[in-house]
């Protein structure tokens, strides 16, 4: 009996195509190995790209599984901000809010808590340190490290209604009241 090499094509075939199903399966269990195909649930953190200035005068950003601020001791280590971070207790109030000022002051024309978005900048506003909400109470309350800073409207400034603070100081582990006035632009 005669062998032809038309009679090897099938078994060839076959084993190609078992060859790459193999080598998919292969290639596939590789790059979940890795990591890189299904994702695992809290397998990691992303931290939002805040900064924040430590005692010591050096800035740091968020980081680790809470993505906290961590400052350097002064014994060379490390601490948690929360060392020598302050508080800035403040309110927001909208005004004014009738076009006309009465004497005496008509009781509805008052000033209005406002809950809005607003930035703590440095003092002269070039740079946004952290953003936060009033309530609807006009309320707010913001950690920060301790340093100069002023509060202004977190969107553009020539949007009204603008807010914004005269300039405050926050101390370490201590708190400072803060009154931001809105603008409505009503005259």
């Amino acid at each position: 009996m005669q062998h032809r090499e038309s009679d090897n094509i099938p078994s060839m075939k076959t084993a190609l195509i078992t060859f790459g199903v193999l080598s998919v399966v292969a290639v596939g269990a590789w790059y979940i190995a890795v990591g890189g195909g299904v994702p695992v649930k809290d397998e990691g953190v992303v931290c939002t790209a805040d900064a924040m200035q430590c005692a010591d005068g050096s800035w740091v950003g968020r980081s680790g599984p809470n993505c906290e601020f961590v400052c350097p001791t002064s014994s060379g280590g490390t601490g948690s901000v929360g060392e020598f971070w302050g508080t800035v207790l403040g309110s927001v109030l909208l005004g004014p809010s009738c076009p006309v000022v009465q004497d005496p002051p008509d009781p509805k024309c008052d000033d209005k808590p406002y809950k809005t978005r607003l930035a703590l900048t440095t003092v002269d506003g070039a740079r946004v340190i952290q953003e936060f909400e009033s309530d609807a109470a006009g309320k707010f309350r913001a950690d920060v490290p301790p340093g100069r800073y002023m509060i202004r409207s977190a969107a553009a400034a020539n949007v009204l209604p603008y807010c914004q603070s005269a300039p405050f100081t926050v101390p370490v582990n201590d708190f400072v009241e803060v009154l931001v006035s809105c603008d409505t632009g009503i005259r």
